[in-house]
């Protein structure tokens, strides 16, 4: 089952620590806000899984962002919409 089948889109908000080198460590995701279209083929499982594996492609591409490098470590939280068409 893919994310665009069963037809997620919205916003998802991840934490993470940005190092004083730019790197990002510990990303997770803290909220989401998300719209569901209706379809009688997918079923509440399905939708499970389909917003287990985006919040995992989210932090997982979270953490080859890089900063620009900083004097400490700050803990900031992102808000990323996506729409998949």
């Amino acid at each position: 089952m893919t994310t665009l089948r069963a037809g997620i889109e919205g916003v998802i908000y991840i934490r993470m620590t940005v190092l004083p080198s730019g790197e990002v460590s510990n990303p997770e995701v803290v909220r989401r806000s998300l719209i569901e279209m209706p379809s009688d083929a997918v079923t509440a499982e399905m939708r499970a899984t389909a917003i287990s594996d985006l919040e995992a492609a989210a932090t997982q591409a979270f953490r080859t962002v890089r900063f620009e490098a900083g004097t400490r470590a700050d803990t900031v939280t992102v808000a990323r919409r996506f729409v998949i068409q």
